[in-house]
């Protein structure tokens, strides 16, 4: 359990919506806003590697929050108006009632 004052970002997940198989076999689908949520938010890359002088630096952030249903492994989340995919599957820790995700920034 998470302690008093730790989820203090608002996170908003997204979903795939209904999906379609596109042309080459990929599934196509529009991600739809879900429920907002505290979390928190930590940015482990990206502000190190600019400063380094990296050219094809993304934000790279772990989000850790309070389990729910909402979330799966093709959720994305977004931030601050800034979109996030997750870079592996999100480790659930049921007995806990916690999520901890990796992702990185989609660029657009």
């Amino acid at each position: 359990m998470y302690p008093a004052g730790f989820l203090k970002h608002r996170v908003t997940v997204l979903n795939r919506g209904e999906s379609t198989q596109g042309r080459f076999g990929t599934e196509l689908g529009q991600y739809m806003e879900g429920g907002t949520y505290w979390a928190n938010v930590t940015f482990n890359k990206g502000a190190q590697a600019m400063r380094e002088g990296a050219l094809d630096a993304y934000d790279q952030v772990m989000i850790r929050m309070r389990w729910n249903a909402e979330v799966k492994e093709d959720t994305r989340f977004r931030y601050n108006g800034k979109d996030y995919q997750q870079k592996g599957a999100p480790i659930i820790l049921k007995q806990e009632d916690e999520i901890q995700v990796i992702c990185q920034s989609i660029v657009k």
